[in-house]
Formats: C-alpha cells, sequence, structure tokens
C-alpha cells in the first residue's frame, strides 16, 4: 500500500513545487471594490494577482498581464478577450466570468461541478493569445464560454448593411423622380413649359 500511494504524493509535492515557481515572492493581491470598471491595460497585473469584488468590472484586453491569479468575487464581473493569465481563473459567489475564445470546452455557461470546474482550458482568446489555465467555479458562480464570432458573419453583416442602404437611396430617388414627372404632366396639361429635358439628370447627377 506503502508503495501504491508513494507516487502520488511525489506528485503533489512535484506540482507545488513549480505553482510556487510561477508564483514571484513579493507578488500581492490588487483588490478592486465598489462599481467601477477597471481595465488591463491600462492597468498593469504583471507579478500580482487581481481580485474583483462588490459589483466592479474588471476587463483582461490584448496586452493586459495578470502575474498570478485572477479572481472574481460577489457579483463582480469579469471578461477576458486578450492577455495573459499565470496560474488561475476563480470565479466565486455570485459572478460571472466571461471568456471569449477558441477552446477545448464547448461554449456556454458553467456551475460548480460541472467539466470545466477544476478543468484546463486551452486555445486561443479573441485576439490570438494562447491560453492555458485551470478555472475553478465556486458556490454559485457562473463560468460564460463564448466562441469567437466567424469572419464570414461579420462579411455577411457588412453587405446587408449596405444593401440596406444602397435600398433606401433607390427608393428615395425613385419617389423624387416619380414627383418630377407628375409635377411636370401637370404642367404640359395646363399649356406650361415641361421644364429644361435635362433637369431630373441633373437632379441624379448631383445628389
Amino acid at each position: 500500500m506503502k508503495r501504491f500511494f508513494q507516487p502520488a504524493i511525489s506528485a503533489v509535492v512535484l506540482t507545488a513545487a513549480m505553482l510556487q515557481a510561477f508564483v514571484p515572492a513579493s507578488a500581492v493581491v490588487i483588490t478592486h471594490t465598489g462599481s467601477g470598471t477597471h481595465e488591463y491595460p491600462p492597468n498593469d497585473g504583471s507579478g500580482d494577482s487581481v481580485s474583483a469584488q462588490d459589483t466592479t468590472k474588471v476587463n483582461l484586453l490584448t496586452g493586459g498581464s495578470i502575474g498570478v491569479d485572477l479572481f472574481a468575487y460577489d457579483n463582480s464581473t469579469v471578461n477576458v478577450s486578450g492577455g495573459t493569465i499565470v496560474a488561475y481563473l476563480t470565479a466565486h459567489d455570485d459572478r460571472t466570468l466571461t471568456i471569449i475564445a477558441d477552446f477545448n470546452f464547448a461554449p456556454g455557461d458553467y456551475l460548480d461541478g460541472s467539466l470545466l470546474d477544476w478543468g484546463i482550458l486551452t486555445g486561443e482568446l479573441l485576439d490570438g493569445t494562447p491560453i492555458n489555465n485551470t478555472v475553478k467555479i465556486l458556490n454559485s458562480a457562473t463560468v460564460t464560454l463564448q466562441a469567437i464570432p466567424e469572419p464570414s458573419s461579420f462579411a455577411v453583416f457588412g453587405i446587408g448593411a449596405c444593401g440596406l442602404v444602397l435600398a433606401r437611396k433607390t427608393s428615395y430617388w425613385q419617389a423624387k423622380i416619380a414627383r418630377l414627372r407628375h409635377r411636370q404632366n401637370r404642367k404640359a396639361h395646363h399649356g406650361r413649359p415641361s421644364g429644361h429635358p435635362f433637369f431630373i439628370g441633373s437632379i441624379l447627377a448631383n445628389p
């Protein structure tokens, strides 16, 4: 029995030693309280942990850095779309942690005890930064994984918007031409000059 459990104990000690090697001796926890929004960057969490509490919002963006852990407590909101986190992503209490990435877990909401709880999230964030972090979900917290939108969806949206603008502009000029022709027909009916033959064309040429 001793020989059976000894390798497991050694593995735990080795893992703890490896984790401690990543934590700077001078690391502190940067705590955000209240209801403000804090973005990394311009804030810098290199070498430190960051904790969102109360109803604060923390956004980890491209170029941002969390030197140890990223915590979310109370009713705070944490959004991760870029940057780097050295150690854990931890969600406590009623908070929401949203991660936008192309990852090894299916998009959706994950709770305490789900497959993502204490799972290792790997893949690429929205800005292309690799992610390889353990996710901890405690109490009634929720971790939401959002897939990166496909480039084609943006293209379809852009084509649709251009078509809508063109349709509106075409309808506008068709109505304007119809009103001008109606006015010219009324003038002709009453024996008045119908106007310059290039009048409508000049309007179209100079919208």
